[in-house]
């Protein structure tokens, strides 16, 4: 297929809408970001939404990398915040480590088979380029042979804490 013929298919509207919804989910996590490290003049009540908002939220590992949510989430759970906001922090991160272990062992199994692997099917990032905390954490734990934790899933779920 040739360049034209690809813009004419509707190639860069589909690309174009793509980078809106990457945006909007970006600055989304982001305004969220901002109540959860403001936490102590948060209501519980707004923490518990923003949270909920982020669980029900398909972030990829790009945006994870990019607005370093991860770091916030860990964070808020180990500061002085009630059982339940603490508990869906902590699922919220456990099912993020779940999805970077589960990316992880994908692109290890490829690179074993000498096979192309597309990065867009790996959560928009090759594991071995973009070292995070939390890839560098589920290199540890495949190397050690640790399973994933229990329960955890790289889908939002639908109970109110996780």
């Amino acid at each position: 297929m040739n360049p034209q013929s690809y813009l004419d298919c509707g190639g860069t509207k589909a690309f174009s809408d793509e980078f809106d919804r990457q945006s909007l989910v970006v600055r989304e996590v982001l305004r969220i970001k901002k109540v959860l490290d403001n936490s102590q003049c948060e209501s519980d009540s707004a923490l518990y939404e923003s949270l909920r908002k982020l669980q029900l939220m398909t972030i990829s590992m790009d945006i994870l990398e990019k607005t370093k949510i991860g770091i916030t989430l860990n964070s808020l759970r180990r500061k002085d915040v009630s059982t339940q906001i603490a508990r869906l922090a902590h699922n919220i991160t456990m099912r993020w480590k779940a999805m970077v272990e589960e990316i992880c062992r994908s692109t290890e199994d490829n690179a074993v088979g000498n096979s192309y692997v597309d990065p867009c099917k790996l959560g928009e990032m090759d594991c071995a380029d973009r070292p995070t905390s939390l890839i560098r954490q589920a290199r540890a734990r495949l190397a050690t042979g640790k399973a994933p934790p229990r329960g955890a899933t790289a889908r939002p779920t639908s109970s109110p804490d996780g």
